[in-house]
């Protein structure tokens, strides 16, 4: 006497039944591929659009010796970085970039975690530093 069902004890039954749930899953995945794709799409066209495509051209034209109002341009190469990083007074604007970056970068970061940690600490300024 057998317990299991009479469709069960049959050859071939479960290897039909895991084809099944298998194109089933890949189904499922393919389903959940292109509804990630359809969400993510049109911010991946605008970040395409908006950021790189900009970038690149911005690269191409430092590349040349084109100027505003003018239709002509000839390849320079980086003769255009060569002139700007030779310039005194570029190299002490990026310099006191830098510095300006690196003061006020580290020094907003604290600041602010200060400020979180004083209005999370206790209860006696918590109404003074939330207004």
């Amino acid at each position: 006497m057998s317990i299991a069902s009479s469709s069960a004890s049959q050859p071939g039954t479960f290897s039909v039944a895991r084809r099944a749930s298998q194109k089933a899953l890949r189904r499922h995945r393919i389903t959940e591929t292109l509804a990630a794709w359809s969400l993510a799409g049109p911010a991946l066209v605008l970040l395409i659009g908006l950021f790189f495509l900009p970038l690149f051209a911005v690269f191409a034209i430092a590349l040349t010796d084109w100027q505003f109002g003018t239709s002509s341009l000839s390849f320079v190469g980086l003769e255009n970085f060569e002139e700007v990083f030779s310039d005194e007074g570029f190299r002490a604007s990026l310099v006191n970039t830098i510095v300006y970056v690196a003061i006020v970068v580290p020094g907003t970061i604290v600041l602010g975690l200060a400020i979180a940690l004083l209005i999370e600490g206790g209860k006696s300024f918590r109404a003074f530093y939330r207004a």
